[in-house]
Formats: structure tokens, C-alpha cells, sequence
């Protein structure tokens, strides 16, 4: 059975892009759009990979791009991918960019022992804006 990286990119406001890596090459990407922000990621997560025909069997790890997006969304992303991670017993990165991200992902294709370990501190670009004057 063929294993997939998955990367969680919440830089873009109101919406999420998802992205599966097979090794350093990217195989699949979509982006969903959120009229009321990133309340819904993990729902994000799931039509992404229904609309993919896979299951959370095939992904062997994870990354979040951490520290370019909103304040919510990094947070949302980034204690998604944590949770996932600890569920599945998976290895979570931390990803600066996008196009850093297939660096950041293994090419071999082989799972590795040692998995889920410890978990990413999301990154914020600025203080978060949450004050109503």
C-alpha cells in the first residue's frame, strides 16, 4: 500500500489548501474556500481525502505550514495536526513554507519506527487581533 504525507496549509485567509506529497512529489492538492474563516479544517481534511478515495491508513506524516497564516487559522492547524498525529501515531512537522514543504517530507517511502513524539508550537506572524473596541 502506497503512504502519503499529508500537509495542512492554512496561510491563505478563509481558506485551507491540502496537499499530499508520495516522497518529495506532490500527488494531490486542493483548496477550500471558508466564508466564516478556518472553523471547519478538519472537515477540510476529511473531503479532501474521501474525494481522494484514501483513508487515514495511507498517511504515514504530517505537516503544517506554521507561522504565515491568521492567528485562529495557524492555531487550528496546527492543534488539528498535533491531534491527528498523537491519534495516529504519526510524525509532525512544522513547515515554514509551501514551497519548502517537499524538503521537509522523506523520499523514502518506507515508515520509519519512532513516531509521534512530541508535539509542533504553532508560530504566529503577529499578536493575535481578538480586542473589540
Amino acid at each position: 500500500m502506497k503512504k502519503f504525507s499529508l500537509l495542512i496549509d492554512p496561510s491563505r485567509d478563509k481558506s485551507l489548501t491540502l496537499i499530499l506529497f508520495n516522497g518529495q512529489r506532490q500527488v494531490s492538492r486542493q483548496t477550500y474556500n471558508f466564508s466564516r474563516g478556518h472553523g471547519d479544517i478538519f472537515g477540510g481534511v476529511i473531503r479532501f481525502l474521501k474525494s481522494k478515495k484514501k483513508s487515514w491508513m495511507v498517511i504515514k506524516e504530517l505537516g503544517v505550514i506554521n507561522g504565515d497564516g491568521s492567528f485562529t487559522a495557524t492555531r487550528l492547524a496546527v492543534s488539528l495536526a498535533n491531534t491527528l498525529a498523537w491519534i495516529l501515531d504519526l510524525p509532525v512537522k512544522s513547515i515554514p513554507t509551501t514551497l519548502m514543504a517537499a524538503k521537509f517530507f522523506s523520499a523514502d517511502s518506507r515508515q520509519k519506527e519512532g513516531r509521534f513524539k512530541n508535539f509542533i508550537k504553532p508560530l504566529y506572524r503577529a499578536a493575535p487581533n481578538i480586542i473589540i473596541k
